[in-house]
């Protein structure tokens, strides 16, 4: 006999990889594009950071609504998310005035960094429309998935939910990565002005290269690791 409530079988989990990698790749374009400092590329990834924490807090409701996560889970993904708000709380002052506003060397890049941050920057605002577009469509695809093949919710002990985590994989990269995009962009900052040839060679793309990198190795790690490796 039919069924006549079919489940959806869409299963595309290297679509939300794409989806993922989609800022990365659009941080790289405006590098070598439009000319972007380091500024831009690291206060995109801020925006990544709370989009994405933002979006996993509305999985979860929409998850425990739907009884495929357990009681405990819930408030685990509800503690890790104020942990990221404290997190992106400190990490906006830091970047916003720290590499916004004093380590620039002239008023004029000072501006430019004001008129991205305040969204008066008309390609910064089309990259940070795609992390949004691509965080829904992440969800989205999570959430069609979910009704395909529904999860089986896990009561475990509060304090084994990595969720509760403050020190889960992923702030552990947001870490490294943002102190090593801070921290590179200020050491350029100073030897540039002692070493000329610095800037001839493009040593900020070749510094915002390696950022983006450490950036997007891993999300594909972590897409092999859950989906080929499984």
């Amino acid at each position: 006999m039919t069924d006549p409530h079919p489940k959806p079988t869409v299963k595309l989990p290297w679509l939300r990889l794409l989806a993922k990698l989609a800022p990365e790749v659009f941080s790289l374009f405006g590098v070598f594009v439009w000319g972007w400092s380091f500024f831009p590329i690291i206060y995109l990834f801020w925006w990544e950071l709370l989009l994405g924490g933002l979006f996993k807090r509305i999985g979860a409701r929409l998850w425990r609504k739907q009884n495929w996560i357990s009681v405990t889970q819930h408030q685990a993904e509800k503690i890790a998310f104020k942990v990221l708000l404290f997190v992106c709380f400190v990490y906006f002052i830091f970047i916003f005035i720290g590499l916004g506003i004093a380590i620039p060397g002239s008023v004029e890049e000072s501006i430019e960094n004001l008129q991205v941050a305040f969204f008066r920057d008309y390609y910064f605002n089309i990259a940070f429309l795609l992390v949004v577009f691509m965080e829904i469509y992440a969800l989205s695809s999570a959430y069609r998935e979910a009704l395909a093949e529904p999860p089986i919710p896990i009561d475990l002990p509060f304090t084994t939910v990595q969720g509760a985590n403050p020190f889960n994989s992923d702030l552990v990269v947001m870490h490294l990565t943002l102190i090593f995009g801070v921290g590179s962009s200020v050491m350029l900052r100073i030897y540039s002005e002692d070493h000329p040839a610095l800037k001839e060679i493009h040593a900020d793309r070749v510094l915002i290269c390696i950022f983006v990198s450490i950036k997007a190795i891993p999300l594909i790690y972590k897409y092999i690791k859950e989906e080929i490796m499984q």
